[in-house]
């Protein structure tokens, strides 16, 4: 809170995260993001609540969807941040990069590519460099009951058929049902 760069990593008054669409060192809880921190990292055995996956991780805040999820997704600069913001992650010494994020395209993984060949050249050396600095990168494949077997792709899950690192992740109900 010094107003200063003292990590000389471009980012001022980091030491929480950062939002990356104020541009500010101030990311905001926002409902789901915080959820599924809880469950990663919950610490458990305390009285207060749910237990996490593991109780002995540091979380770095990263906040690009400011609370608003709908208005963003379909930002092509939207994206850019996230792209940023693996940047940031992986600059600062980030293991793993959970994304439960994504936006579902009724295009082939192809049809994706050619018809966003700038986003995918950058999408592709973004997670490519994340993964060649030791970054496990794990994204949401969609939570849309949609046939994935069909003509839909999940941007940046679709990734994960290019890049061994990259893990998409889909959930499904007790019953065996699409969630």
């Amino acid at each position: 809170g010094n107003n200063f760069d003292d990590d000389n990593n471009g980012y001022i008054d980091d030491r929480y995260g950062w939002n990356f669409i104020e541009n500010s060192p101030y990311p905001l809880p926002e409902s789901h993001g915080t959820h599924v921190a809880g469950i990663i990292g919950a610490e458990g055995n305390n009285g207060i609540g749910v237990a996490g996956v593991t109780w002995d991780v540091q979380l770095m805040s990263l906040d690009v969807l400011n609370g608003t999820e709908g208005d963003y997704l379909s930002d092509y600069e939207f994206w850019y941040g996230v792209l940023d913001a693996i940047d940031y992650a992986v600059e600062n010494g980030a293991d793993v990069i959970n994304m439960s994020l994504g936006q579902d395209f009724n295009l082939t993984s192809r049809q994706f590519i050619q018809e966003f060949p700038d986003l995918h050249q950058d999408t592709l050396f973004t997670l490519q460099n994340a993964v060649d600095s030791g970054t496990t990168v794990v994204i949401a494949a969609g939570n849309e009951d949609l046939d994935f077997d069909s003509r839909w792709v999940s941007y940046p899950a679709l990734y994960s058929e290019f890049i061994s690192g990259v893990i998409s992740v889909a959930a499904i109900q007790n019953t065996g049902d699409i969630t």
